[in-house]
C-alpha cells in the first residue's frame, strides 16, 4: 500500500507553482525591478523538484537494500525509465512539433538521448534540461553506491555530488564570460547536482539512522523561519559570477532544510487540500506541458499592452496550462505509471511516486 505524506504533496506543488510563474513572469512587461527580481526566483523551483527527487529515489534505493541487503540495478533503472521517458518522449514530441510549425525547427535526435543539457543553446523542450540531469543522476547514482559501497561509498557521492559542482562551476567562470542559460553553462549535469545529492543523503539517514534524522529536522525546523531572508539577502551580496558559483548549492540547502523540517511532520496549513493533492501528482506533467501551453496562449492574444489585456492573458494562460496538464497526466502519465507497475512491480513501500 501506497502512503502518502502530505508535506510533500504541498513541496511539490509549490515547485510546479514557482517554475510556472517564472515563466510567466518571463512574458509579462513589467518595468519594476523588485516585483521581476521577485518573479525570477520562481526558477528556484527545479532545485526543490531536485532536492525532492533525491530524497524519494534515494528512499526507495535505501529501503530496498534495507530490505534485501543489495539492490537490483537492471530493475532500479528499468522502473526509472519506465516512469518517466514515456511522457517524456510524448511532451518531446509535442514541444517540437509546435517548434516546427513556429520556426521550421528541424528535429535533433541527440534530444532522444537526453544529451539535450550539454547543448550550448537548447534550440527547444528548454525545460528538458533538468529532465536530463535527473536521468543522468539516477544511472550513475546506484553504479556508485554499488562500486564502492559502505562509507566510502557514500563520501563519494558527497564529493561528487556537492563539492564537485562547486569546483566545477567556479572553474568554469573563469574561462566562461558568457553564463546564461539554459545551456551547458548553466544545465551540465555535473554542474547541478547539489539537490538530488542532499535528498539521497537525507533519505540515508531517515533510513538508516533515523535518530540523527529526528535530530536534523528538529534542528531545521529551529533554522526554517531564517531561510526566506537568507535567500532575499543572497540577492544583494550574490552577484555575476558569485552567484553563477554559489546560488544552486545555497538554493539546494535552503530547500533541503525545509523539507527536513516538514517531511513526515504534522500535516502543514492547506497540505491536505484536494487542489494541492492533483497538483502534486499531476506536477510532472505540468512541468512537461506549461511552456507549450504558455505559447499557444500568447499565439492567440498576440502583442500584450500593460495593463490592460494583462488580466486575460493570466487567465488564458493558466486555464491552457491546467488543461494541458490534467489532459496530459489522465491520457499519458496516469496510465504509464499503471503499466510500469504491471511490468515491473515494485519490491518496496513508497512515500509517494517520484518528482520529476
Amino acid at each position: 500500500m501506497k502512503v502518502r505524506d502530505p508535506n510533500l504533496d504541498l513541496l511539490r506543488a509549490v515547485a510546479i507553482v514557482l517554475v510556472v510563474a517564472y515563466h510567466v513572469s518571463q512574458r509579462l512587461p513589467i518595468d519594476n525591478a523588485a516585483v521581476n527580481s521577485l518573479l525570477q526566483k520562481g526558477a528556484l523551483g527545479v532545485d526543490l523538484f531536485f532536492v525532492i527527487s533525491g530524497y524519494l529515489i534515494g528512499g526507495l534505493y535505501w529501503r530496498e537494500k534495507q530490505l534485501n541487503r543489495s539492490v537490483g540495478l537492471i530493475r532500479f533503472w528499468l522502473r526509472r525509465s519506465l516512469r518517466t521517458l514515456p511522457p517524456y518522449m510524448a511532451a518531446l514530441g509535442l514541444a517540437w512539433v509546435l517548434a516546427y510549425a513556429h520556426r521550421r525547427e528541424p528535429f535533433d535526435w541527440r534530444f532522444l538521448l537526453l544529451v539535450q543539457n550539454y547543448f550550448e543553446k537548447i534550440p527547444f523542450f528548454l525545460v528538458s534540461w533538468s529532465l536530463c540531469i535527473e536521468e543522468h543522476f539516477y544511472l550513475g547514482m546506484p553504479l556508485l553506491l554499488g562500486v564502492l559501497r559502505g562509507r566510502v561509498a557514500l563520501v563519494s557521492l558527497l564529493i561528487v555530488g556537492l563539492a564537485g559542482p562547486v569546483c566545477l562551476r567556479f572553474l568554469h567562470q573563469l574561462y566562461t564570460p558568457d553564463l546564461s542559460g539554459p545551456g551547458y553553462s548553466y544545465a551540465a549535469t555535473h554542474l547541478r547536482l547539489e539537490g538530488l545529492t542532499l535528498g539521497v543523503w537525507g533519505a540515508f539517514l531517515a533510513t538508516y539512522r533515523p535518530a540523527h534524522w529526528e535530530m536534523l529536522q528538529n534542528t531545521a525546523g529551529r533554522l526554517l523561519p531564517f531561510t526566506a531572508p537568507l535567500l532575499v539577502a543572497a540577492d544583494f551580496v550574490l552577484r555575476g559570477q558569485v552567484s553563477y558559483v554559489a546560488q544552486p548549492a545555497l538554493a539546494a540547502a535552503v530547500w533541503m532544510l525545509l523539507l527536513t523540517a516538514t517531511t513526515g511532520r504534522r500535516a502543514l496549513p492547506g497540505a491536505r487540500a484536494r487542489t494541492v493533492y492533483f497538483v502534486a501528482i499531476s506536477s510532472y506533467s505540468i512541468y512537461l506541458t506549461h511552456v507549450p501551453a504558455l505559447h499557444v496562449g500568447s499565439h492567440l492574444m498576440g502583442p500584450l499592452d500593460f495593463p490592460t489585456k494583462i488580466g486575460l492573458a493570466l487567465v488564458l494562460w493558466f486555464g491552457l496550462i491546467a488543461v494541458a496538464g490534467t489532459g496530459f497526466y489522465l491520457l499519458i502519465e496516469k496510465p504509464t505509471i499503471g503499466w510500469r507497475d504491471r511490468a515491473v512491480p515494485r519490491l518496496t513501500p513508497s512515500i509517494m511516486q517520484p518528482a520529476p
